[in-house]
């Protein structure tokens, strides 16, 4: 069988350096841009069941990766937070100067210095353990995909009962706010295959790179008229009009499988996207599929989720939302305006 292991997107209190702890704090906007993401990236990989945290900000994460998906969700109250107790909210340097050594002696030697709210590491790793065992028990002598979306302490605990490892390596490892980790339980041996890989939230590092962060609600831009869309019956015919009649320069193709993307530059910022489907799927709908009409038009932001917010306070149509597609390297959405005009916007 294989451990899916993933930690929940981000909160505020992640941004903040804040111990959560059993405190509920729900994902921030980044963090359920995070989770979009994360099951984005994952939807070539089947998942047969998947188990999380009851804490919102893990059970999001989940319902995320669930979207779309046969498999059923099942909290488990084992997999919550540690609980911290009165260390909630507050973040290390708080914690340093008002529990002083308490808070210290914890941090160098978590599995002998209690802590408030559940007392040890070690009362900790026996409900993670006995969880652990029980999905092996139910699921090890099969090939199904088990993902368990839990919090960063946690998975650190469940980690080392999988591989057998010593809990004095608590303190060498860490991992992100959703970051997958595979671990397969074989027959003979368990297998470490991907520790703490977040290479799918590289659209947001690459955002905050160029922003600082995310910025503030009320500040997101439309960069520019990204590319404007039509769907084509006969792409051979189309490109000897567009290169030939209109004299547009092609720049670029991208195989989608069932479709095709072909640019051409209409200014150094726009480009005219053709869109030829190769087959009619009953999946597809009409609008999608209809030969030789106006399509859409894109802009480029430098906040997607801002204007996704945006769109879902005030009902305005959101026929896809927010999402990597690694072909575009990009992160995609598509609403409709109030005449019906599909947009789409897309964040690099």
């Amino acid at each position: 069988m294989r451990f899916l292991l993933i930690r929940h997107a981000e909160t505020v209190w992640n941004s903040e350096g804040r111990y959560q702890g059993r405190s509920d704090t729900p994902l921030s906007e980044r963090g359920k841009l995070q989770a979009g993401l994360l099951a984005e990236s994952l939807k070539g990989m089947p998942i047969d069941i998947i188990y999380t945290s009851p804490l919102s900000r893990a059970y999001d994460t989940a319902r995320a990766l669930a979207a779309g998906r046969p498999a059923g969700i099942t909290a488990d109250g084992r997999l919550s937070e540690l609980d911290f107790g009165k260390w909630d909210g507050l973040t290390r340097d708080e914690l340093k100067s008002s529990f002083g050594n308490d808070f210290l002696n914890y941090r160098r030697e978590p599995f002998f210095y209690p802590m408030p709210g559940e007392g040890s590491l070690a009362h900790a790793k026996l409900r993670v353990d006995a969880a652990v065992q029980d999905i092996k028990s139910r699921y090890g002598a099969s090939e199904k995909t088990v993902a368990v979306v839990t919090h960063g302490g946690i998975l650190k605990l469940i980690i080392f009962s999988l591989l057998d490892m010593s809990c004095r390596f608590y303190r060498c490892l860490e991992l992100d706010n959703a970051s997958v980790t595979i671990i397969d339980v074989l027959k003979d041996r368990t297998m470490l295959r991907l520790l703490n890989d977040s290479h799918h939230l590289t659209p947001l590092e690459h955002a905050r790179s160029l922003n600082g962060d995310l910025p503030p609600a009320g500040t997101a831009s439309v960069l520019s008229i990204n590319h404007i869309a039509i769907n084509v019956s006969d792409l051979g015919k189309s490109e000897n009009f567009y290169s030939r009649i209109l004299g547009l320069k092609k720049s670029g193709f991208i195989d989608m499988g069932d479709h095709t993307l072909t640019y051409f530059d209409l200014t150094n910022q726009t480009r005219l996207e053709l869109i030829h489907y190769l087959t009619h799927t009953d999946a597809a709908s009409v609008r999608e599929t209809s030969r030789d009409i106006y399509r859409h038009f894109c802009i480029e932001t430098d906040n997607i989720n801002l204007i996704y917010e945006a769109c879902r306070k005030n009902n305005v149509s959101v026929r896809k939302k927010p999402s990597y597609i690694d072909a575009l390297k990009c992160v995609t959405m598509l609403i409709t305006d109030p005449n019906n005009v599909e947009i789409e916007i897309i964040q690099k």
